[in-house]
């Protein structure tokens, strides 16, 4: 009869995975690839959280609202500064300091009425992937670790 034996030292649950940095990486990857940054705030604002029972990934607000990145913005009142220092960020140049505030005083306006044009269209090919992803591997995790559990019951 063959004998099972886990040893105290041994741990209960799988080698951790950095489940959360890749997908932190695989979103800013996405970021870059679809050419949607500016200064590079939003993409270095992700950050997450993993204790094992729960996997946040979230931005630390200095950069855009990470929802922003797929569905844009409806329309809302926007501060023109943020767009003044979008465009700046984006590298849109400008004849004149006259010609940066009409611009962006036109653009909060119009993003007032209608949204963003990602609103108007939006895609889901930034964070859902890397998401989904994610919660794959999770639950593959949480699986390994609960036969791990399972299995030490059965031996006692």
């Amino acid at each position: 009869m063959a004998k099972m034996t886990i040893s105290s030292n041994q741990s209960e649950a799988p080698k951790k995975e950095d489940i959360g940095g890749d997908c932190v990486n695989e979103i800013r990857q996405a970021i870059t690839d679809a050419k949607i940054g500016a200064s590079g705030r939003t993409a270095a604002s992700l950050n997450y959280k993993d204790d094992w029972s729960h996997l946040t990934i979230y931005g630390d607000r200095s950069g855009a609202p990470i929802a922003s990145l797929q569905s844009g913005n409806k329309p809302q009142k926007v501060d023109v500064g943020v767009i003044k220092q979008w465009a700046i960020d984006k590298g849109i140049t400008f004849s004149s300091e006259k010609e940066l505030n009409s611009f962006s005083y036109l653009t909060a306006k119009k993003i007032e009425r209608e949204g963003t044009q990602r609103f108007k269209e939006p895609r889901n090919d930034i964070y859902t992937p890397a998401l989904e992803k994610a919660v794959e591997r999770f639950k593959q995790r949480a699986a390994a670790y609960m036969q791990n559990v399972i299995i030490k019951e059965l031996m006692k």
